[in-house]
């Protein structure tokens, strides 16, 4: 060391060099520091173009000192490999421009060594002024340079990602990326230009692939692609490596398929959904997309799975299934689930819609929602559900979550399940427990759907119900309506539905029995009024022989439904109920004929007997009398009562001002109220 001290520069410097690459690793950072030091000896750039006599003279030396260190610098690249790592970094100590001119010129060195330190130099220092010497050395005719150039390109694409989390790049490139840079001192706004050369360069790269055969500009042009900036030139390389996903006959297309098909990158899967839409592509997409290696890869792709809400590509995704294997289903299995972000657990919901899964493969899919700890995930995950499992969302304890399956669950605006069958059985179920929902909306909605499956309700929504499934099945409606009647809790709703669908001839016999045997008097009068709209001799022998009821309800229904014509009216004109009393008096009033002798008697009796009603001393009597005047006094039967109708007047307009009690006057009040009305309207 001390005699190389003292040789001349001319033999110093290579003396140096060859030392450095062939001595032991442990004397190699004495050599490097020489070196180091004698590469410093130049402070400046000498300017380029012809020197006068003059300068030629008084620059001699610095000139001469200034060759000696680019050569020092040019033996420091040669033997890169060699330098210690603790030495390393005084590389940031030297200019920029200066290292990256003798990076060119090592590249065009005819020693493949050589080129090939100037790549490792380049892969250390990930310096994006390089692009251009990295490019050049990836077409080398020597297989190491190529090798060099190949991890040195790869080092920089992924030195402009190094802002992403590993498991966005994968293992291997996270690894890249994390590792330690020689950095060299440069000015921001100048890298930022010279990242933008180093895309162009990988574009360039990557579209001369058949010259190379190296696959880092592929890699690096689909994981930059998407993430350059938006300024014009940015615009430009982008635009190009996108038209190369495009070209399906240039030779750097089936490269770049594989790449994107077999690269173990997370990221790569996420442009997998961005690229599905461009044709030549679309099938590498969907085979990207129909397995996964890690959990980030889930993670990454799940958590943009919004790009699917463009059409074009969420049609597409209908082309990906599960390749058989478990472990890299498109979706992560139950245990992989937990350890997603509450994002990528909704975007998996949106995901498994567009697959081409089966029913039962969405189903298990989408389970776990169910128990997520993120409301937002189990509305998600209630937007999707299959119809089988949507009422278990129906109970979730956040309103906005069970309202929204409740509504997704309920038969609003679309037919409900066959009554008798066992999806009405469980629906059936299920409304009745959500009636007892802490949520009210819930509630609500519950109460609207047992409205629409109940076939004998009093609802509009159950009537539609009923006659749907008569109109459907006929002989499922009368099974129905007959084990209502078998049931002492649903008689009279089915008694109801027979009333209210005219169906009186159909189970005609069964009304007879229960008017005869029910041991409910409410059953009985039902039945008898519903008996009353038929004209055969069972339906007219059961009513008459209920006008013996003990029961009022059972006699005034009785009374209700005998003929007008009878004669056996008059007979309850004096009866103690006065429900009954009123009925009889109405209908002998305003149903006989009116050029009938007998039946003008009849009128003028009945009319006594309601003037006799309006001045009970019952009140309740008064009420019945009031009710009956209502429905018998109008302008048309005023001849038909002849002298009665003054007095029947009189007496409801006294009842009007003057009764004790609060319900006859307003009844006596309407009742001279639409008297009035029907004169007005008749003048």
């Amino acid at each position: 060391m001390e005699v190389l001290d003292h040789a001349p520069l001319s033999e110093r410097i290579p003396a140096f060099g060859e030392a450095l690459r062939l001595a032991p690793e442990g004397e190699r950072e004495p050599l490097a520091l020489r070196l180091f030091e004698l590469a410093s000896a130049a402070r400046a750039p000498m300017r380029d173009g012809a020197l006068g006599p003059v300068e030629l003279v008084t620059r001699w030396p610095s000139r001469r000192r200034v060759r000696w260190a680019e050569r020092a610098m040019l033996e420091l690249l040669s033997g890169w490999d060699r330098v210690p790592d603790p030495v390393r970094p005084l590389a940031s100590g030297l200019a920029r421009e200066r290292w990256l001119a003798a990076a060119r010129k090592a590249s065009e060195s005819p020693d493949p060594g050589v080129r090939a330190s100037a790549a490792r130099f380049a892969e250390d220092t990930a310096d994006p002024g390089l692009a251009g010497v990295v490019s050049g050395l990836l077409s080398d005719e020597h297989q190491a340079v190529r090798l060099h150039a190949d991890r040195a390109m790869l080092r920089m694409a992924m030195t402009l990602l190094a802002h992403l989390p590993e498991g966005v790049l994968g293992a291997e490139f996270g690894e890249i990326a994390a590792r330690p840079t020689v950095r060299l001192s440069a000015d921001r706004g100048v890298l930022d230009l010279e990242r933008v050369e180093l895309c162009r360069h990988i574009a360039d790269a990557s579209w001369r692939f058949a010259e190379h055969r190296c696959r880092s500009p592929l890699i690096a042009a689909l994981l930059i692609l998407d993430r350059l900036p938006g300024g014009t030139l940015e615009r430009s390389v982008a635009s190009r490596i996108r038209r190369l996903l495009k070209e399906s006959g240039h030779p750097s297309h089936s490269p770049l398929r594989t790449v994107l098909r077999r690269t173990p990158s997370p990221l790569l899967r996420e442009r997998a959904l961005r690229w599905i839409v461009i044709d030549p592509v679309r099938v590498v997409c969907v085979d990207r997309l129909a397995s996964a290696e890690s959990i980030e890869e889930h993670e990454i792709l799940l958590s943009r799975s919004y790009l699917a809400l463009r059409g074009a590509r969420g049609a597409r995704l209908r082309a990906v299934r599960p390749t058989g294997d478990r472990e890299h289903a498109p979706v992560p299995p139950a245990r992989g689930y937990q350890q997603l972000s509450p994002a990528a657990r909704r975007g998996m919901v949106r995901f498994v819609q567009l697959i081409g899964l089966e029913d039962e493969a969405r189903r298990v899919a989408l389970e776990p929602t169910l128990a997520d700890a993120d409301p937002l995930v189990r509305l998600t995950g209630s937007h999707a559900a299959h119809p089988a499992d949507l009422s278990d969302y129906t109970f979730d304890p956040v309103e906005s979550v069970a309202l929204s399956a409740a509504t997704r669950w309920s038969t609003l605006g679309v037919p409900a399940p066959q009554a008798g069958s066992g999806a009405w059985s469980r629906r059936t179920q299920v409304a009745t427990l959500l009636r007892r929902s802490p949520h009210r909306s819930v509630r609500a909605l519950a109460a609207a759907e047992a409205e629409r499956l109940d076939p004998l309700g009093a609802t509009p929504a159950s009537r539609l119900t009923a006659r749907r499934l008569l109109e459907r099945d006929p002989n499922a409606f009368v099974r129905l309506v007959r084990e209502g009647f078998a049931d002492p809790e649903r008689v009279l709703d089915a008694l109801m539905l027979v009333r209210a669908l005219r169906m009186g001839e159909r189970f005609e016999m069964d009304l007879v029995e229960l008017a005869s045997t029910a041991a409910d008097d409410r059953v009985r009068a039902t039945a008898v009024a519903a008996l009353g709209t038929l004209a055969s001799e069972p339906a007219g022998r059961t009513v008459r022989a209920a006008l013996n009821a003990p029961d009022q309800r059972v006699r005034s229904n009785a009374v209700e439904a005998v003929p007008a014509c009878d004669p056996v009216l008059l007979e309850f004109k004096d009866d103690a109920s006065h429900r009954v009393r009123a009925s009889a008096v109405r209908r002998v009033l305003t149903d006989h004929a009116a050029a009938d002798p007998p039946a003008a008697a009849a009128r003028v009796v009945a009319a006594e007997s309601l003037s006799r009603m309006l001045t009970d001393d019952r009140a309740e009597h008064r009420l019945s009398g009031a009710w009956a005047a209502e429905r018998v006094l109008c302008p048309q039967r005023r001849e038909l009562l002849g002298p009665g109708w003054r007095g029947l007047v009189h007496r409801v307009a006294e009842a009007a001002e003057h009764d004790a009690d609060t319900r006859v006057r307003l009844r006596a009040a309407r009742c001279v109220r639409r008297l009035e009305t029907l004169r007005g309207a008749a003048a």
